[in-house]
Protein backbone atom coordinates (compact mmCIF):
# COMPACT_ATOMS: atom_id res chain seq x y z
CA UNK A 1 0.00 0.00 0.00
CA UNK A 2 1.32 3.47 -0.75
CA UNK A 3 1.13 5.81 1.81
CA UNK A 4 -0.03 9.41 1.28
CA UNK A 5 2.63 11.64 2.97
CA UNK A 6 0.82 14.64 2.43
CA UNK A 7 -2.76 12.98 3.76
CA UNK A 8 -0.82 11.87 6.74
CA UNK A 9 0.73 15.55 7.95
CA UNK A 10 -2.51 16.77 7.33
CA UNK A 11 -4.01 14.64 10.02
CA UNK A 12 -1.15 14.90 12.07
CA UNK A 13 -1.49 18.58 12.31
CA UNK A 14 -5.06 18.52 12.90
CA UNK A 15 -4.87 15.90 15.80
CA UNK A 16 -2.55 18.66 17.62
CA UNK A 17 -4.44 21.56 17.06
CA UNK A 18 -7.50 19.26 18.37
CA UNK A 19 -5.45 18.01 21.12
CA UNK A 20 -4.34 21.86 21.76
CA UNK A 21 -0.40 20.90 21.10
CA UNK A 22 0.23 23.04 18.66
CA UNK A 23 1.74 26.59 19.91
CA UNK A 24 4.05 28.75 18.89
CA UNK A 25 7.70 28.42 19.65
CA UNK A 26 6.87 31.13 22.29
CA UNK A 27 4.90 28.88 24.45
CA UNK A 28 6.95 27.31 26.62
CA UNK A 29 4.97 27.13 29.46
CA UNK A 30 1.55 25.62 27.44
CA UNK A 31 3.79 22.95 26.68
CA UNK A 32 5.11 22.01 30.03
CA UNK A 33 1.48 22.13 31.28
CA UNK A 34 0.81 19.27 28.18
CA UNK A 35 3.52 17.38 28.75
CA UNK A 36 4.85 17.86 32.34
CA UNK A 37 7.87 18.64 33.98
CA UNK A 38 11.00 18.45 31.31
CA UNK A 39 13.96 18.34 32.95
CA UNK A 40 15.46 16.39 36.02
CA UNK A 41 15.75 17.98 39.65
CA UNK A 42 19.63 19.21 40.08
CA UNK A 43 20.14 18.20 43.54
CA UNK A 44 22.41 19.12 45.98
CA UNK A 45 23.63 16.46 48.75
CA UNK A 46 24.42 17.77 52.40
CA UNK A 47 26.11 14.82 54.56
CA UNK A 48 25.35 15.73 58.34
CA UNK A 49 26.74 12.82 60.40
CA UNK A 50 24.60 9.97 60.21
CA UNK A 51 21.99 11.94 58.46
CA UNK A 52 21.88 12.75 54.76
CA UNK A 53 19.57 15.98 53.15
CA UNK A 54 18.75 16.26 49.33
CA UNK A 55 18.12 19.91 48.30
CA UNK A 56 17.54 20.76 44.53
CA UNK A 57 16.11 23.97 43.11
CA UNK A 58 11.75 23.98 41.74
CA UNK A 59 11.13 22.12 38.26
CA UNK A 60 9.00 24.00 36.28
CA UNK A 61 5.68 22.23 36.00
CA UNK A 62 6.31 20.15 38.92
CA UNK A 63 3.49 19.45 41.07
CA UNK A 64 5.00 16.71 43.80
CA UNK A 65 8.70 15.18 43.57
CA UNK A 66 9.61 11.22 44.32
CA UNK A 67 12.68 10.41 46.06
CA UNK A 68 13.64 6.58 46.64
CA UNK A 69 17.01 5.79 48.66
CA UNK A 70 18.11 2.26 48.84
CA UNK A 71 21.44 0.39 49.67
CA UNK A 72 21.35 -0.95 45.46
CA UNK A 73 21.17 -0.06 42.40
CA UNK A 74 17.44 1.55 41.09
CA UNK A 75 16.57 0.75 38.08
CA UNK A 76 12.71 1.81 38.76
CA UNK A 77 10.85 3.90 41.25
CA UNK A 78 8.55 1.03 41.25
CA UNK A 79 10.83 -1.40 42.86
CA UNK A 80 12.43 1.16 45.04
CA UNK A 81 10.40 -0.31 48.47
CA UNK A 82 11.71 -3.61 47.79
CA UNK A 83 15.31 -2.93 47.14
CA UNK A 84 17.47 -3.64 50.96
CA UNK A 85 16.56 -0.42 52.62
CA UNK A 86 14.56 1.14 49.95
CA UNK A 87 12.27 4.03 50.97
CA UNK A 88 9.99 5.83 48.28
CA UNK A 89 8.55 9.34 49.55
CA UNK A 90 6.42 11.56 47.99
CA UNK A 91 6.17 15.72 48.61
CA UNK A 92 5.88 18.79 47.79
CA UNK A 93 8.83 20.69 49.30
CA UNK A 94 12.49 20.67 47.70
CA UNK A 95 14.23 19.27 50.07
CA UNK A 96 14.01 15.94 52.71
CA UNK A 97 15.89 14.80 55.28
CA UNK A 98 17.15 10.22 56.09
CA UNK A 99 18.09 9.54 59.14
CA UNK A 100 19.96 7.56 60.65
CA UNK A 101 21.86 6.18 57.57
CA UNK A 102 23.70 2.93 58.37
CA UNK A 103 27.70 3.79 58.57
CA UNK A 104 29.82 2.16 56.48
CA UNK A 105 26.85 1.25 54.02
CA UNK A 106 26.50 2.50 50.23
CA UNK A 107 23.48 4.73 49.40
CA UNK A 108 22.18 5.47 46.10
CA UNK A 109 19.17 8.12 45.48
CA UNK A 110 17.13 9.64 42.47
CA UNK A 111 14.84 12.24 42.78
CA UNK A 112 11.99 13.16 39.37
CA UNK A 113 9.21 15.79 39.16
CA UNK A 114 5.45 14.50 38.96
CA UNK A 115 2.93 17.19 37.18
CA UNK A 116 -0.42 16.97 35.36
CA UNK A 117 -0.13 13.01 35.63
CA UNK A 118 3.58 12.95 33.94
CA UNK A 119 7.02 11.88 35.26
CA UNK A 120 9.59 13.69 34.30
CA UNK A 121 13.07 12.53 33.48
CA UNK A 122 14.73 11.25 37.16
CA UNK A 123 18.26 12.41 38.18
CA UNK A 124 21.51 10.04 37.74
CA UNK A 125 21.45 7.67 40.22
CA UNK A 126 24.52 8.85 43.21
CA UNK A 127 26.18 6.78 45.25
CA UNK A 128 26.98 8.44 48.88
CA UNK A 129 29.22 6.32 50.59
CA UNK A 130 32.33 8.44 49.20
CA UNK A 131 30.36 11.44 50.67
CA UNK A 132 33.29 13.61 52.21
CA UNK A 133 33.59 13.17 55.78
CA UNK A 134 33.11 16.19 57.97
CA UNK A 135 35.83 19.27 58.86
CA UNK A 136 36.77 19.01 62.13
CA UNK A 137 39.66 21.09 64.28
CA UNK A 138 39.04 24.17 62.71
CA UNK A 139 41.19 26.80 64.04
CA UNK A 140 40.77 30.30 63.95
CA UNK A 141 43.11 33.26 64.40
CA UNK A 142 43.44 37.17 63.43
CA UNK A 143 46.56 38.32 62.69
CA UNK A 144 46.67 41.93 62.03
CA UNK A 145 43.38 42.98 59.52
CA UNK A 146 43.34 39.27 58.22
CA UNK A 147 41.45 36.52 59.58
CA UNK A 148 43.79 32.91 59.73
CA UNK A 149 41.86 29.81 59.55
CA UNK A 150 42.81 26.45 59.46
CA UNK A 151 41.72 22.41 59.99
CA UNK A 152 42.20 19.08 59.21
CA UNK A 153 41.70 17.46 56.02
CA UNK A 154 38.63 15.61 55.20
CA UNK A 155 38.28 12.29 53.71
CA UNK A 156 36.91 12.11 50.17
CA UNK A 157 37.18 15.75 49.90
CA UNK A 158 38.03 17.49 46.32
CA UNK A 159 38.24 20.97 48.00
CA UNK A 160 36.74 22.67 50.56
CA UNK A 161 33.83 25.68 50.70
CA UNK A 162 34.52 28.37 53.36
CA UNK A 163 31.22 30.53 54.30
CA UNK A 164 31.85 33.97 56.41
CA UNK A 165 28.95 35.97 56.97
CA UNK A 166 27.57 38.88 59.41
CA UNK A 167 24.66 36.76 60.39
CA UNK A 168 24.52 32.56 62.25
CA UNK A 169 23.49 29.90 60.17
CA UNK A 170 23.71 26.02 60.09
CA UNK A 171 25.13 24.94 57.10
CA UNK A 172 27.72 25.82 53.94
CA UNK A 173 25.40 25.44 51.69
CA UNK A 174 23.06 28.22 52.84
CA UNK A 175 26.03 30.95 52.77
CA UNK A 176 24.16 32.58 49.92
CA UNK A 177 20.64 33.09 51.65
CA UNK A 178 22.38 34.51 54.56
CA UNK A 179 24.05 37.01 52.31
CA UNK A 180 27.72 35.42 53.28
CA UNK A 181 30.75 35.48 51.10
CA UNK A 182 31.59 31.76 49.95
CA UNK A 183 35.54 31.17 48.95
CA UNK A 184 36.34 27.82 47.46
CA UNK A 185 39.60 26.51 47.70
CA UNK A 186 41.68 22.76 47.51
CA UNK A 187 44.04 23.69 50.95
CA UNK A 188 42.82 23.08 54.42
CA UNK A 189 43.79 26.78 55.07
CA UNK A 190 42.90 30.04 54.37
CA UNK A 191 43.10 33.67 55.05
CA UNK A 192 40.93 36.64 54.53
CA UNK A 193 40.66 40.39 55.30
CA UNK A 194 37.91 41.27 58.08
CA UNK A 195 36.70 44.72 58.44
CA UNK A 196 36.87 46.62 62.38
CA UNK A 197 33.66 47.12 64.21
CA UNK A 198 32.14 44.04 62.78
CA UNK A 199 31.41 40.67 63.54
CA UNK A 200 31.65 36.97 61.55
CA UNK A 201 30.45 33.82 61.83
CA UNK A 202 32.32 31.22 59.64
CA UNK A 203 31.95 27.45 58.57
CA UNK A 204 34.09 24.83 56.73
CA UNK A 205 32.99 21.98 54.60
CA UNK A 206 34.17 19.43 52.62
CA UNK A 207 32.99 19.17 48.59
CA UNK A 208 33.19 16.33 45.69
CA UNK A 209 31.21 15.32 43.14
CA UNK A 210 28.39 13.46 45.56
CA UNK A 211 27.89 16.65 47.96
CA UNK A 212 28.25 18.72 50.82
CA UNK A 213 30.29 16.93 53.91
CA UNK A 214 29.32 17.33 57.32
CA UNK A 215 29.86 21.29 58.16
CA UNK A 216 32.69 22.36 60.61
CA UNK A 217 31.43 23.86 64.38
CA UNK A 218 30.71 27.68 63.92
CA UNK A 219 33.25 30.21 64.73
CA UNK A 220 32.69 33.94 65.40
CA UNK A 221 35.69 36.12 64.60
CA UNK A 222 36.06 39.76 64.79
CA UNK A 223 39.22 42.51 65.09
CA UNK A 224 38.39 43.14 69.01
CA UNK A 225 39.19 46.82 70.15
CA UNK A 226 40.48 47.74 73.73
CA UNK A 227 36.91 48.43 76.08
CA UNK A 228 36.69 51.47 78.10
CA UNK A 229 36.22 50.17 81.80
CA UNK A 230 34.68 52.51 84.32
CA UNK A 231 34.74 51.85 88.12
CA UNK A 232 33.36 52.76 91.10
CA UNK A 233 34.61 52.03 95.11
CA UNK A 234 32.92 51.01 97.45
CA UNK A 235 33.26 49.25 100.72
CA UNK A 236 35.28 46.16 100.52
CA UNK A 237 34.00 45.91 96.84
CA UNK A 238 34.07 47.67 93.54
CA UNK A 239 31.54 47.72 91.11
CA UNK A 240 32.74 47.63 86.88
CA UNK A 241 30.66 48.92 83.91
CA UNK A 242 31.70 49.46 80.61
CA UNK A 243 30.28 49.25 76.76
CA UNK A 244 30.20 46.16 74.98
CA UNK A 245 32.77 45.68 72.49
CA UNK A 246 31.57 44.28 68.70
CA UNK A 247 32.41 41.05 68.40
CA UNK A 248 33.08 39.92 71.90
CA UNK A 249 31.93 36.54 73.26
CA UNK A 250 32.91 37.46 76.76
CA UNK A 251 35.32 39.14 79.11
CA UNK A 252 37.98 38.15 81.87
CA UNK A 253 38.76 41.04 84.20
CA UNK A 254 41.75 41.06 86.20
CA UNK A 255 42.62 43.16 89.45
CA UNK A 256 45.66 43.13 91.55
CA UNK A 257 47.86 45.00 93.89
CA UNK A 258 50.83 46.08 91.19
CA UNK A 259 49.85 46.92 87.51
CA UNK A 260 49.22 43.74 85.27
CA UNK A 261 51.34 44.01 82.07
CA UNK A 262 49.62 40.83 80.62
CA UNK A 263 46.13 40.87 82.78
CA UNK A 264 45.35 37.19 80.90
CA UNK A 265 48.52 35.82 83.27
CA UNK A 266 46.66 37.80 86.29
CA UNK A 267 47.15 35.16 88.78
CA UNK A 268 51.28 36.35 88.48
CA UNK A 269 50.85 39.22 89.99
CA UNK A 270 50.67 40.22 94.03
CA UNK A 271 46.86 40.18 95.33
CA UNK A 272 45.30 39.12 92.34
CA UNK A 273 42.10 38.58 91.60
CA UNK A 274 40.77 36.90 88.63
CA UNK A 275 37.10 36.48 87.14
CA UNK A 276 36.37 34.92 83.94
CA UNK A 277 33.03 35.67 81.46
CA UNK A 278 31.95 38.47 83.58
CA UNK A 279 29.56 40.91 82.50
CA UNK A 280 29.01 44.68 83.01
CA UNK A 281 28.03 45.52 85.97
CA UNK A 282 30.13 43.66 88.08
CA UNK A 283 30.35 43.71 91.51
CA UNK A 284 33.98 42.07 93.44
CA UNK A 285 33.44 41.67 96.94
CA UNK A 286 36.44 40.90 99.49
CA UNK A 287 38.77 43.24 98.85
CA UNK A 288 40.67 45.60 101.64
CA UNK A 289 39.49 48.72 102.32
CA UNK A 290 42.31 51.79 101.84
CA UNK A 291 43.96 49.34 99.05
CA UNK A 292 44.55 50.36 95.61
CA UNK A 293 43.69 47.77 93.17
CA UNK A 294 44.91 47.87 89.71
CA UNK A 295 42.46 46.36 87.18
CA UNK A 296 42.23 45.73 83.56
CA UNK A 297 39.57 44.06 80.99
CA UNK A 298 40.49 41.79 78.67
CA UNK A 299 37.48 41.10 75.77
CA UNK A 300 37.80 37.48 73.40
CA UNK A 301 35.25 35.41 71.56
CA UNK A 302 36.27 32.24 69.45
CA UNK A 303 39.31 33.41 67.87
CA UNK A 304 41.07 35.50 70.07
CA UNK A 305 41.46 37.73 73.54
CA UNK A 306 41.03 41.32 72.07
CA UNK A 307 43.79 43.95 73.57
CA UNK A 308 42.82 45.16 77.54
CA UNK A 309 41.49 48.25 78.81
CA UNK A 310 43.57 50.66 79.78
CA UNK A 311 45.01 50.13 83.63
CA UNK A 312 42.57 52.14 86.08
CA UNK A 313 42.70 51.93 89.50
CA UNK A 314 40.26 51.61 92.52
CA UNK A 315 40.82 51.62 95.98
CA UNK A 316 38.02 50.53 98.33
CA UNK A 317 36.66 52.85 101.07
CA UNK A 318 33.98 52.71 103.82
CA UNK A 319 33.49 55.92 102.71
CA UNK A 320 31.11 56.25 99.49
CA UNK A 321 32.94 60.22 99.73
CA UNK A 322 31.91 63.43 100.47
CA UNK A 323 29.63 64.37 97.56
CA UNK A 324 31.37 67.43 96.85
CA UNK A 325 31.87 67.78 93.53
CA UNK A 326 32.68 71.14 92.91
CA UNK A 327 35.94 72.68 93.39
CA UNK A 328 37.25 76.00 94.64
CA UNK A 329 40.31 78.47 93.66
CA UNK A 330 42.28 81.19 95.30
CA UNK A 331 41.09 83.77 95.61
CA UNK A 332 37.86 83.49 93.84
CA UNK A 333 36.82 80.70 96.15
CA UNK A 334 34.10 78.22 95.44
CA UNK A 335 33.35 76.99 91.63
CA UNK A 336 30.44 75.84 90.33
CA UNK A 337 32.14 72.86 88.40
CA UNK A 338 35.03 71.13 89.17
CA UNK A 339 37.80 72.88 87.73
CA UNK A 340 41.13 75.93 88.13
CA UNK A 341 44.30 76.04 87.64
CA UNK A 342 45.05 73.92 90.96
CA UNK A 343 42.45 70.97 91.09
CA UNK A 344 43.62 67.58 90.50
CA UNK A 345 44.25 67.20 93.76
CA UNK A 346 40.81 68.72 95.26
CA UNK A 347 37.99 66.52 96.51
CA UNK A 348 35.82 66.88 93.34
CA UNK A 349 38.68 65.13 91.36
CA UNK A 350 39.27 62.21 94.22
CA UNK A 351 37.03 59.32 94.77
CA UNK A 352 34.18 57.72 93.91
CA UNK A 353 32.30 61.55 93.02
CA UNK A 354 34.68 61.45 90.44
CA UNK A 355 33.32 58.49 88.72
CA UNK A 356 29.93 58.76 89.46
CA UNK A 357 29.08 57.73 85.47
CA UNK A 358 30.18 53.83 85.65
CA UNK A 359 29.53 53.73 89.29
CA UNK A 360 25.65 53.67 89.81
CA UNK A 361 23.38 50.77 90.09
CA UNK A 362 20.43 52.86 91.94
CA UNK A 363 19.56 56.69 92.29
CA UNK A 364 21.51 59.42 94.30
CA UNK A 365 23.51 62.40 93.96
CA UNK A 366 27.58 62.54 93.52
CA UNK A 367 28.81 59.59 94.81
CA UNK A 368 25.75 58.26 96.75
CA UNK A 369 23.85 55.40 94.80
CA UNK A 370 20.84 53.81 96.65
CA UNK A 371 17.69 51.50 95.67
CA UNK A 372 14.20 52.10 97.13
CA UNK A 373 12.73 49.31 98.75
CA UNK A 374 9.36 49.15 99.19
CA UNK A 375 7.45 48.11 102.84
CA UNK A 376 8.85 44.06 101.87
CA UNK A 377 11.98 44.80 101.43
CA UNK A 378 11.67 44.62 97.29
CA UNK A 379 13.25 47.08 94.94
CA UNK A 380 10.63 50.01 93.65
CA UNK A 381 10.33 49.05 89.59
CA UNK A 382 10.74 52.81 89.26
CA UNK A 383 13.50 54.55 90.70
CA UNK A 384 13.46 57.88 89.05
CA UNK A 385 9.93 58.81 90.59
CA UNK A 386 10.31 61.57 93.20
CA UNK A 387 8.17 61.54 96.27
CA UNK A 388 4.46 62.65 96.29
CA UNK A 389 2.43 62.92 99.65
CA UNK A 390 -0.88 61.56 97.82
CA UNK A 391 1.33 58.34 96.15
CA UNK A 392 1.64 54.98 96.96
CA UNK A 393 4.93 52.15 96.56
CA UNK A 394 2.94 50.38 93.69
CA UNK A 395 3.19 53.97 91.72
CA UNK A 396 6.76 54.32 92.88
CA UNK A 397 6.45 57.75 94.57
CA UNK A 398 6.83 56.59 98.17
CA UNK A 399 9.60 54.01 99.74
CA UNK A 400 9.93 52.41 103.29
CA UNK A 401 13.95 51.83 103.32
CA UNK A 402 17.34 52.89 101.04
CA UNK A 403 19.57 50.19 100.67
CA UNK A 404 22.77 51.59 100.42
CA UNK A 405 25.03 49.82 96.81
CA UNK A 406 28.40 51.25 98.41
CA UNK A 407 27.97 50.06 101.78
CA UNK A 408 25.63 47.25 101.44
CA UNK A 409 23.74 49.16 104.46
CA UNK A 410 20.05 49.34 104.42
CA UNK A 411 18.43 52.34 106.05
CA UNK A 412 14.81 53.29 107.26
CA UNK A 413 13.00 56.10 105.44
CA UNK A 414 11.35 58.57 108.07
CA UNK A 415 7.29 58.69 107.72
CA UNK A 416 4.74 61.27 108.30
CA UNK A 417 1.28 61.16 110.35
CA UNK A 418 -0.86 63.14 110.92
CA UNK A 419 -0.58 63.31 114.93
CA UNK A 420 1.79 61.81 117.06
CA UNK A 421 -0.91 60.35 119.05
CA UNK A 422 -2.47 58.63 116.02
CA UNK A 423 -0.89 55.28 117.51
CA UNK A 424 2.61 53.96 116.24
CA UNK A 425 3.64 54.72 112.65
CA UNK A 426 7.26 53.16 111.67
CA UNK A 427 9.81 55.36 111.24
CA UNK A 428 7.59 58.27 112.52
CA UNK A 429 9.49 61.76 111.55
CA UNK A 430 7.72 63.15 114.70
CA UNK A 431 9.60 60.90 117.15
CA UNK A 432 11.82 62.32 119.41
CA UNK A 433 13.69 60.38 121.79
CA UNK A 434 16.57 60.17 124.98
CA UNK A 435 19.38 58.00 123.97
CA UNK A 436 19.70 54.68 126.22
CA UNK A 437 21.79 51.48 125.25
CA UNK A 438 21.03 49.22 128.32
CA UNK A 439 24.24 46.78 127.05
CA UNK A 440 26.33 49.29 128.75
CA UNK A 441 27.62 49.99 131.92
CA UNK A 442 25.50 51.85 134.01
CA UNK A 443 26.96 55.48 133.90
CA UNK A 444 26.85 55.05 130.60
CA UNK A 445 23.53 53.49 129.93
CA UNK A 446 22.20 57.00 129.29
CA UNK A 447 18.30 57.54 130.00
CA UNK A 448 15.02 55.10 129.32
CA UNK A 449 12.77 57.12 131.49
CA UNK A 450 12.89 60.92 129.93
CA UNK A 451 9.48 62.23 128.67
CA UNK A 452 9.31 62.68 124.86
CA UNK A 453 7.36 62.30 122.23
CA UNK A 454 7.44 58.89 120.11
CA UNK A 455 4.73 56.93 117.64
CA UNK A 456 1.86 56.80 119.87
CA UNK A 457 3.33 57.61 123.09
CA UNK A 458 3.34 61.01 124.51
CA UNK A 459 5.23 60.30 127.44
CA UNK A 460 6.24 57.11 127.94
CA UNK A 461 8.78 55.96 131.16
CA UNK A 462 10.43 53.22 128.99
CA UNK A 463 8.70 53.91 125.69
CA UNK A 464 10.75 56.79 124.09
CA UNK A 465 14.11 56.21 124.11
CA UNK A 466 16.77 54.90 121.58
CA UNK A 467 16.88 51.27 122.77
CA UNK A 468 12.50 51.01 122.77
CA UNK A 469 12.52 52.93 119.49
CA UNK A 470 14.83 49.79 117.81
CA UNK A 471 12.38 47.45 119.72
CA UNK A 472 9.16 48.55 118.22
CA UNK A 473 10.76 48.72 114.55
CA UNK A 474 11.64 45.04 114.41
CA UNK A 475 8.04 44.12 116.14
CA UNK A 476 7.13 44.93 112.06
CA UNK A 477 9.45 43.07 110.73
CA UNK A 478 10.07 46.35 108.88
CA UNK A 479 11.11 46.29 104.61
CA UNK A 480 11.27 42.34 105.41
CA UNK A 481 14.20 43.03 108.41
CA UNK A 482 14.18 42.42 111.93
CA UNK A 483 17.53 43.32 113.17
CA UNK A 484 17.51 46.72 113.21
CA UNK A 485 19.91 48.78 114.78
CA UNK A 486 21.70 52.39 115.80
CA UNK A 487 24.03 53.41 113.56
CA UNK A 488 27.90 54.32 113.95
CA UNK A 489 29.10 57.87 113.99
CA UNK A 490 30.84 56.65 110.57
CA UNK A 491 27.64 55.13 108.96
CA UNK A 492 25.91 57.72 109.36
CA UNK A 493 28.70 59.91 108.01
CA UNK A 494 28.84 57.63 104.81
CA UNK A 495 25.33 58.77 104.12
CA UNK A 496 25.61 62.49 104.58
CA UNK A 497 26.20 64.63 101.34
CA UNK A 498 28.98 67.39 102.36
CA UNK A 499 27.97 68.85 98.70
CA UNK A 500 24.56 70.29 99.67
CA UNK A 501 22.65 72.03 103.00
CA UNK A 502 20.98 70.03 104.77
CA UNK A 503 23.41 66.78 103.89
CA UNK A 504 20.83 63.84 104.36
CA UNK A 505 19.32 64.33 100.88
CA UNK A 506 16.06 65.29 100.92
CA UNK A 507 15.29 63.78 97.39
CA UNK A 508 16.10 60.47 99.24
CA UNK A 509 14.69 60.82 102.70
CA UNK A 510 11.91 63.78 102.09
CA UNK A 511 11.25 64.23 105.77
CA UNK A 512 14.86 65.16 106.21
CA UNK A 513 14.29 68.54 107.62
CA UNK A 514 16.91 71.76 108.75
CA UNK A 515 17.23 71.14 112.04
CA UNK A 516 17.62 67.16 112.21
CA UNK A 517 19.74 66.29 115.16
CA UNK A 518 20.42 62.10 115.10
CA UNK A 519 21.45 60.00 117.97
CA UNK A 520 24.03 57.27 117.14
CA UNK A 521 25.08 54.41 118.46
CA UNK A 522 27.93 55.33 120.05
CA UNK A 523 28.43 56.91 123.93
CA UNK A 524 30.43 59.90 124.70
CA UNK A 525 33.79 59.28 126.97
CA UNK A 526 32.15 61.34 129.26
CA UNK A 527 29.05 59.90 131.47
CA UNK A 528 25.47 61.01 130.43
CA UNK A 529 26.75 62.05 127.03
CA UNK A 530 26.27 60.15 123.52
CA UNK A 531 27.68 61.22 120.16
CA UNK A 532 24.45 62.97 117.61
CA UNK A 533 24.71 64.24 114.15
CA UNK A 534 23.56 67.51 113.00
CA UNK A 535 22.54 66.30 109.41
CA UNK A 536 21.92 69.90 108.47
CA UNK A 537 25.44 70.88 108.21
CA UNK A 538 26.86 67.02 109.38
CA UNK A 539 28.70 67.59 111.95
CA UNK A 540 28.85 64.91 114.81
CA UNK A 541 29.02 65.95 118.38
CA UNK A 542 28.65 64.93 122.27
CA UNK A 543 24.68 65.77 123.20
CA UNK A 544 23.32 65.05 126.69
CA UNK A 545 21.73 61.75 126.58
CA UNK A 546 18.70 63.05 128.18
CA UNK A 547 18.16 65.86 125.64
CA UNK A 548 15.27 64.61 122.95
CA UNK A 549 16.57 63.85 119.49
CA UNK A 550 15.89 62.14 116.14
CA UNK A 551 16.78 58.16 115.45
CA UNK A 552 17.36 56.72 112.17
CA UNK A 553 17.94 52.79 112.22
CA UNK A 554 19.79 50.74 110.09
CA UNK A 555 20.70 47.05 109.19
CA UNK A 556 23.14 45.12 107.67
CA UNK A 557 26.98 44.33 108.88
CA UNK A 558 28.51 46.56 111.32
CA UNK A 559 31.15 48.80 109.40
Amino acid sequence: MKLNINAVCAGLCLFMVIGGCSRSSSDDGLLQDAFGPQIAPEVTAIYEGDALRLRWAPVPAAERYEVCLARETIVDFASCEALPSGQLHTTTATSIDFEPLIAGENYQYQVVAIGGGVMGPTTATVQTANMPGAVDGLQASVDGSYLVLDWEDSVNASEYEVCIAQIEYEFVVECDAVDGKLITTTDSALEHALERSREYFVRVSAVNGFGYGESSRLVRAAILEAPELGLGPMSGRAIFEWVPIVGARGYDLCLAEEVPADPSACSVYRGAVFLTDVASPTIVAGLDNGTPYFVRLIPYNDVMYGPASLTNVVTPSYSPDTGVVHGAEFPTGNVLRCEGDVIEMQDCRQGRDASTVAAKIGVGTAGFDFLKLDRWGAPLSDMTLDWHYAGTESSNEKWSCLQDNHTGLTWQVWQSAETVGSGFVPGNVLDLVSWYDPTMTISHQGFADVENRCSGYVAGASECNTNAAVGRLNQTNYCGFSDWRMPSVEELRSILNYGQQPTLDQSLQPFAEDSKVVWTSEAAPEAGFAYVFDTNVGIARVQQADIAASVLLVRGEQQ
